[in-house]
């Protein structure tokens, strides 16, 4: 399956499954904050072409959302930032060593998904080899390969939202696909 059509069943299944989903006009060129541009220069061509299609996708219970163009762009001061948990790793951080081990880890690993309540789930595209990765609180340097792809997850994902009892569902897709619409 080609991105565009991955793009395509994702935003169908996430649609009919209670998603929120926001286009983007695609003939607007991508924005990225420069400090996220110069930091991730090898993001993937899929989660890009994601980017210019989607402006925003947050689950039916608001608890799970992709980071899209407008969450890279700092807006509320006191809202949570698209590297949120960056940020609080470096403030529990013992020493300037582990806060180097952190600041490593996050300058390969690009936050795409955010589920902050519970354990601070997230899903990170880990660079620049390309696979999407899970991780968690405590131990957010600490994380399990979810799929090899962005667009092998997201295809996984739309599956997970279209057959949410298939057992060839992923965990943590398995996990997004339940917060449907009631």
């Amino acid at each position: 399956m080609n991105t565009q059509r991955s793009i395509e069943t994702f935003l169908e299944a996430a649609t009919s499954a209670g998603w929120r989903i926001e286009r983007r006009n695609d003939d607007e060129p991508l924005d990225l904050p420069v400090d996220v541009s110069q930091r991730y220069r090898s993001v993937p061509q899929s989660y890009l072409a994601f980017l210019c299609k989607v402006a925003g996708a947050a689950s039916a219970d608001g608890r799970a959302w992709f980071l899209c163009e407008t969450q890279f762009h700092p807006s509320d001061p006191e809202g949570f930032a698209w590297n949120e948990i960056e940020r609080m790793a470096l403030e529990s951080a013992a020493d300037e060593t582990e806060r180097q081990t952190i600041t490593s880890f996050w300058d390969r690993h690009l936050p795409i998904v955010m589920v902050p309540d519970g354990d601070y789930d997230y899903l990170a595209i880990a660079l620049p080899e390309g696979a999407v990765v899970h991780g968690c609180a405590p131990e957010w340097e600490e994380v399990d390969r979810v799929a090899d792809s962005f667009e092998d997850w997201l295809s996984m994902l739309a599956k997970a939202l279209l057959e949410p009892d298939s057992s060839s569902s992923k965990p943590f897709a398995l996990r997004l696909a339940c917060s449907r619409r009631q």
